[in-house]
């Protein structure tokens, strides 16, 4: 007998017309002593009786890093990189919080390099201790001196 076998009726079958809760037309799965092979199956041992074998012990291999690191600049690239961060720190002081678009634009003039790209990337990195950043409005706004 396999578990589930279509007998052909439709519509489902209630506990209280004498069946077994399970659709018309499927029949519910049989008991466990009715499945052609159970009883064959080989008995095993309580696991309270199996002892554990720890895992054999052997050096973990050298892990390569999860990102890689990022690339070193060049020396122009240095060079722009230092000129865009005076800028954008002069126009924030100057102006107020600004969203990196807004530093662009004003600063495009100086180098036909500049875009909004860039200065993100120069405030979130070099900018850092210098520039805070409003999550809520994209903003960037010069810190306030400790002192």
């Amino acid at each position: 007998m396999r578990p589930f076998d279509v007998d052909g009726e439709a519509g489902p079958r209630s506990a209280a017309d004498g069946g077994d809760g399970a659709p018309k037309g499927i029949r519910a799965p049989a008991a466990t002593a009715d499945i052609e092979g159970w009883a064959r199956l080989p008995s095993q041992p309580p696991l309270s009786h199996v002892e554990a074998t720890p895992p054999p012990s052997r050096p973990e291999p050298a892990r390569a890093p999860l990102q890689p690191t990022l690339p070193q600049f060049t020396d122009d690239e240095r060079a722009l990189r230092e000129r865009v961060l005076h800028r954008c720190l002069d126009v924030l002081r100057s102006t107020g919080p600004l969203t990196a678009r807004e530093l662009a634009k004003r600063l495009a003039p100086f180098d036909a390099r500049t875009d909004k790209r860039l200065v993100n990337s120069i405030l979130w990195r070099e900018g850092a201790g210098d520039v805070r950043c409003d999550a809520a409005r994209y903003t960037y706004g010069i810190l306030p001196r400790r002192g």
